[in-house]
């Protein structure tokens, strides 16, 4: 089993700004890109449905510009999955040369959109990171995932 997703990007010149490179922003929305296709290719869907994902934190680390033309992939992953939030590494790399563009690490909790409040992430950890982590350890040192298995048995 593949322990990350890959999201591939082909930089278009309206990306870019008067400094003659991709705009920052533009790193963010390509970062967020690939978390959409991620979840929904587990069967996430994040539109309409009564609980979703959010972005806490987010630090980017920018490494080297990206310039027009340019094939990149985002590469993200798990890092960590916890009671109520869960910590995602994604990387801006070059398709072609693998070089590390930018870095990114979110903390992202999952909110219940009927109460306002954090929905707890073992009540479909099971069903959905196990497809995404497969051995990921929460803050009490136990493996989230495994662990709770049997909650929806």
């Amino acid at each position: 089993m593949q322990n990350h997703h890959e999201y591939p990007i082909d930089v278009r010149w309206g990306e870019m700004d008067a400094l003659g490179h991709v705009n920052n922003t533009e790193y963010l929305r390509y970062f967020e890109s690939a978390r959409v296709e991620w979840f929904e290719g587990m069967g996430s869907h994040l539109v309409g449905g009564e609980v979703g994902p959010v972005v806490l934190k987010s630090t980017t680390l920018y490494h080297l510009p990206v310039i027009y033309p340019n094939r990149l992939k985002v590469v993200t992953r798990v890092e960590r999955v916890g009671n109520t939030s869960y910590t995602l590494a994604q990387q801006l790399r070059g398709r072609d040369d693998d070089a590390l563009y930018t870095e990114s690490d979110l903390t992202c909790v999952w909110v219940d959109r009927v109460t306002g409040g954090l929905f707890p992430l073992r009540i479909f950890c099971a069903s959905f990171w196990l497809s995404a982590c497969r051995v990921k350890i929460n803050d009490h040192g136990r493996n989230c995932c495994r662990a709770n298995l049997s909650i929806i048995r």
